[in-house]
């Protein structure tokens, strides 16, 4: 009888090479780089609405309008090309009105900087998503996934394509709505930072880094209605599940369904 171990690698390795053959088909890579673009979108507008009915309401539904006008042209898409500008045109509509949500004093946010942040806002956002990366990436493991071959983004030497897919529907309900929290709650403030000069980049102080740290880990624990399975899961859980319904995907050839919290 073969190790318990052999079985979980052999059973990997059928995963991997559905998900090599899916993914070798331009249609099929369109298919579910549509759906992840789809969740994005809903979930960024999710949180854009939810905070309209606290103000600044008109400048928000106009964003959510363009990014709805977005959403609906995925549909006449047939390149991942065309996908990737909706989800651009819709990204750069929700950075636009980001900073809106941000009352705070000593914080500002005038558009997505990223490699390296320039300013506060942006420090958060990027340490969040790096730490929700590696949240991604640690469940694409135990599923058995390859991390670096995705649909949405293309093959690039060390970069974990299908992580940035899987991803991208956590990015507002994960870190966006965590770093707006963590400013408004004042668990972060203007002082944690230091300001290198202008032109250079913003640095996060380490104590600053390590609150963020307890504070991602805090919401990756905390419970969402995760509706594809009628249960309340963690946040690591429904990152798992998520996992799991693309390796579905590859396997059995069902439509991938991105998250998309109540």
């Amino acid at each position: 009888m073969p190790a318990t171990g052999c079985v979980v690698s052999r059973d990997h390795v059928v995963l991997r090479i559905a998900q090599y053959e899916e993914l070798r088909e331009g249609g099929r890579a369109c298919e579910i780089a549509k759906a992840i673009v789809r969740g994005k979108i809903a979930n960024q507008r999710a949180l854009l609405l939810r905070h309209a009915r606290q103000g600044g309401a008109d400048v928000l539904r106009g964003a959510c309008v363009s990014m709805r006008a977005a959403a609906e042209r995925l549909d006449r898409c047939s390149t991942l090309d065309e996908i990737r500008g909706c989800e651009g045109s819709a990204a750069a509509s929700y950075f636009r009105v980001f900073g809106t949500l941000i009352d705070t004093a000593g914080f500002r946010f005038d558009g997505r900087n990223r490699r390296p942040p320039m300013d506060p806002v942006n420090a958060l956002l990027s340490l969040g998503y790096t730490l929700l990366a590696n949240a991604v990436e640690a469940a694409v493991h135990v599923v058995g996934l390859d991390p670096y071959l995705g649909a949405l983004h293309s093959p690039e030497t060390g970069r974990p394509s299908l992580v940035c897919d899987l991803q991208e529907e956590l990015r507002a309900p994960v870190v966006d709505a965590l770093v707006l929290a963590a400013i408004h709650r004042k668990a972060i403030e203007a002082g944690d930072f230091e300001d290198a000069g202008e032109g250079e980049p913003v640095l996060m102080k380490t104590e600053a880094v390590k609150t963020m740290a307890r504070l991602f880990e805090r919401r990756l624990l905390r419970g969402v209605r995760y509706e594809p399975a009628g249960v309340r899961l963690s946040w690591r859980g429904v990152i798992e599940q998520q996992a799991r319904a693309m390796a579905r995907c590859f396997l059995k050839g069902a439509a991938y369904e991105p998250f998309t919290p109540r």
